[in-house]
């Protein structure tokens, strides 16, 4: 175990070396052109080999960004609780797993570290009605209980994702000094995002109204509930307006970028390009201050998203090989 001194400059060292072999749009595109998967994979920046033989291919590269993440996270105080709160989302998605399919198999779940996260073993293990009592007293008991009550598995999807956000925001205003000064911004920028894009797509695809778009969505703020419910009762002719000041200007320079090179009919409400647009912001936020903050943890907070983004660049380039997608439009869809 490293001395407390020494461990942020090893974290650091370690994901500025995985972060210099991250592949540029244009190594990306030439990688597409030479129409091979093998050739796709074995650049990425991950100390874990993936095969494409390996289905689904970005269940197992999500695989690989949960190994390389343990193998860097602080896992003592109020920092370890906080970094595990951060990949308890993989967590989660085994519990959605069990809840849908009423077992967990081995092909199904992503296995995670016993001593951290028990309950995947468990779940894994248990005959299903001591799996229900173990559920019945963990924090996915109130999703659980939904879930029983009415079997919708989008509603569980949802459920799961705004309690994570949840713990995460709370173990975040945990932490201490620069930590938290520097990762809680951050993360308000974050769920800023996700919670818009959630309550945007239930109202768009699920006809909800706004009142039932934003219920039961986690806000840090009550003021930013109640603002989002009134957007999206109004009619907008500009659909980033919908996004808090925090976040509005970085994703509208997205948003007009997108529309100038993109063919779609601009004259419907563009909500796929507006996601986009969003996951670019984000993309170039955690990028600027993974280069900041050093006297903190936030360059390995904006790291764990950015190797998560890697990670779908690269399930997409494997897809559009498979499929024979275009260069342009491949380049149109890659997030960087």
């Amino acid at each position: 175990m490293l001395p407390s001194s020494a461990l942020r400059p090893f974290i650091f060292a370690k994901i500025h070396g995985i972060f210099s072999r991250f592949r540029t749009p244009e190594t990306l595109l030439n990688l597409l052109q030479g129409g091979s998967t093998e050739h796709a994979l074995s650049g990425l920046a991950l100390d874990v080999p993936v095969s494409s033989s390996q289905i689904p291919l970005e269940f197992k590269l999500h695989q690989a960004l949960f190994t390389a993440m343990v193998s860097l996270i602080p896992v003592k105080g109020g920092t370890g609780r906080f970094f595990l709160s951060l990949i308890s989302e993989y967590e989660a998605r085994n519990v959605a797993v069990y809840l849908k399919k009423s077992t967990l198999d081995e092909q199904d779940l992503l296995p995670l570290p016993p001593r951290h996260f028990p309950l995947t073993s468990l779940l894994h293990n248990a005959q299903p009605a001591t799996a229900e009592k173990i559920l019945s007293h963990t924090q996915y008991a109130t999703a659980t209980a939904i879930f029983r009550a009415e079997p919708d598995t989008a509603l569980l999807d949802k459920q799961l994702e705004q309690e994570y956000f949840q713990r995460l925001y709370h173990s975040t205003c945990q932490l201490r000094g620069r930590d938290r000064s520097h990762i809680l911004p951050l993360l308000e920028r974050y769920l800023d995002t996700q919670t818009t894009i959630r309550a945007l797509r239930l109202q768009h695809y699920y006809q909800r109204s706004p009142e039932q778009a934003v219920n039961g969505l986690f806000f840090y703020t009550r003021a930013e509930q109640r603002r989002l419910q009134s957007m999206l009762e109004t009619e907008v002719n500009d659909p980033t307006l919908f996004f808090p000041r925090s976040c509005r200007n970085g994703i509208s320079e997205a948003f007009q970028n997108l529309k100038q090179t993109t063919d779609d009919n601009l004259e419907q409400f563009q909500l796929p390009l507006l996601e986009h647009a969003a996951a670019l912001y984000l993309q170039k936020l955690f990028h600027k201050h993974f280069y900041l903050a050093h006297m903190s943890l936030a360059p390995l907070f904006c790291f764990y998203f950015l190797l998560k983004r890697e990670i779908l660049n690269t399930a997409l380039l494997c897809n559009s090989i498979r499929f024979e997608v275009s260069p342009e439009t491949f380049r149109q869809e890659l997030v960087y």
